[in-house]
Parts: C-alpha cells; structure tokens; sequence
C-alpha cells in the first residue's frame, strides 16, 4: 500500500474542495495529483501556521494530521472541466472556492478567472496533470491528532515535501484504525467552505456536518490557497 504525505497552509475548501458530489484534491500538490493511483491514501499535515475558515492556526507539532483520504478516481484535468458530475466546483457554481478552474484552450490548459488560484499558480496546479476523487475521507481540522511515530510516516524531513511511503498490509489495516478512532474522538466537524460573501477571505464558513459512521467517514478538506506550498 503506498501513502502519500504533504502539508496543507491554508485549509478554506478549495484544495481539498468538499463539495457534493465528492472530496476533490485538484489544486497543489502536484506530486501527489500525478502520481497517486486508486487505492493509495492521501495524508496532510498541518503547516506551522495554517489559514482555516477561522483565521489563522499556529501547529507546533508538525506530525498533527489535518486530513487523510483513499484516492477513489484519478481525473485529468481537461476531463474534470468537462464532467458534468463536477460543474458545481466551478466559479459561479461553487459555494466557496472552486477547484474546477482550468479548460482546455487553443495551447493546452488554461485558467479561467476564479478566487482560488491566480497565474502565479498555474504551472504548479497544472504540473498535477489530475484531480484525485476520494470517497472515503477524515477530516480532523484544527482539532488535529498527531500520528504515531510507530508508522513511520511522520515529516521528520521538513514541511514543505510530497512525499510517498510504501506500507505493508499490517501497518495499513492498523493506520485505518487509528484514523477512525481519532476520528470518532475529535467529535463532529465541518467542512471547510468559506462563505465568499462573508466578511474576509477564507474567515467565515458555511460547511456541513461530517456524519459518524461505523466505516471511514466519507466526508472532505483542506485549502484554499493563495499559494501553493
């Protein structure tokens, strides 16, 4: 089984975007969008300082896990534009910040205007070449657990890195365990989806309650970043 590990800064729905019909992972992390196939897990660590729907978040601890998903889909972004399943991640369809944000032009994928991403982010969103589709997802937030050392996983590298670890099936079914059990004891959480009409950027939210089921909770993260890190 292969994680893939990456650092979230800003965390306002736009990267991951939450939004029906499923959690997206469309902008950023271009390593992780080019390489990850169904199947692996997507796991994002808190930044030093985080930009939440809340303001701004200070995580010492650089092992706490802010979100972690199952790659269900691996879309081309030319084809995510296109798939009517996703028109509501657009601008102007979206209720927060969009990731569905480029087309195909004359010259390859262009950005079309949206409050997510400016061109300053093109390149490293379209070096991505995919948007990951997950069905299964835990969000955690700001309440945020720290992963075990026992995994070996953790960011002992630095925080600015994508990187992939290969697990074997012992560790994978004892990972899922840990996640749902840390998921069931941060209690109720809520997308993050920035209400683009409120007060400030990235400041205010109309999320969703995250259901508790007796499997991985499918539910959706993370950020919305005025630049990728």
């Amino acid at each position: 089984m292969l994680v893939w590990t990456y650092v979230i800064t800003h965390d306002c729905g736009g990267a991951p975007n939450f939004e029906p019909p499923t959690t997206t992972l469309t902008l950023c992390a271009p390593r992780v969008r080019r390489q990850a196939v169904p199947g692996n897990l997507v796991l994002a660590f808190n930044g030093k300082v985080v930009r939440g729907v809340s303001g701004r978040e200070v995580h010492p601890e650089r092992h706490s896990v802010r979100w972690a998903g199952i790659v269900a889909e691996v879309i081309p972004l030319a084809d995510y534009w296109n798939n009517p399943r996703f028109e509501g991640k657009k601008p102007g369809q979206s209720r927060g910040y969009p990731d569905n944000i480029y087309r195909s032009g004359n010259s390859g994928l262009e950005q079309v205007q949206n409050p997510t991403h400016g061109p300053v982010n093109m390149n490293t969103d379209i070096s991505g070449a995919n948007s990951l589709a997950f069905r299964t997802v835990w969000y955690f937030g700001p309440t945020a657990p720290s992963l075990p050392e026992h995994f070996g996983l953790r960011m002992n590298g630095g925080r600015r890195t994508n990187l992939c670890w290969k697990i074997d099936d012992p560790t994978w079914h004892e990972l899922l365990r840990w996640l749902d059990e840390a998921s069931a004891l941060a209690g109720p959480n809520l997308f993050p989806i920035a209400d683009l009409e409120g007060p400030g950027d990235c400041t205010t939210v109309s999320g969703q309650e995250i259901p508790r089921t007796a499997q991985p909770a499918a539910r959706s993260q993370a950020a919305s970043s005025a630049r990728c890190r």
